[in-house]
C-alpha cells in the first residue's frame, strides 16, 4: 500500500493548481470595474509566481502553464492605455 500512496502523491502539482486558480480568478474579476482594479495585479502576480513554481514541479503542467499565460495576459490588458478600464 505504501508505494501506492507514493504514486499518488508524487502526481500531485499544488503550486500548479494555485497558479491555474489565481490566473482563473485574475479573470473572471478583473473584469468587474472597481474590485477588479485592485485585484488584477494581486491575482496576476500571485499566478505567474505559483505557475512559474508548479512549471519546476513534478507532475502535471497544464494548470501551471495556462496561470502564467493569464497572469501575463491579465497585467498586460490591465496596464495597457487604451484599456484602462480593466
Amino acid at each position: 500500500m505504501i508505494p501506492r500512496v507514493r504514486r499518488e502523491l508524487r502526481g500531485r502539482n499544488d503550486a500548479g493548481f494555485w497558479g491555474g486558480t489565481f490566473g482563473i480568478a485574475a479573470l473572471v474579476l478583473g473584469w468587474i470595474p472597481v474590485l477588479g482594479a485592485a485585484l488584477v495585479d494581486i491575482l496576476g502576480i500571485l499566478a505567474i509566481l505559483f505557475g512559474l513554481v508548479g512549471m519546476t514541479r513534478p507532475g502535471s503542467k497544464r494548470l501551471a502553464m495556462l496561470g502564467v499565460v493569464l497572469g501575463v495576459v491579465m497585467l498586460v490588458l490591465k496596464h495597457l492605455p487604451i484599456l484602462s478600464f480593466i
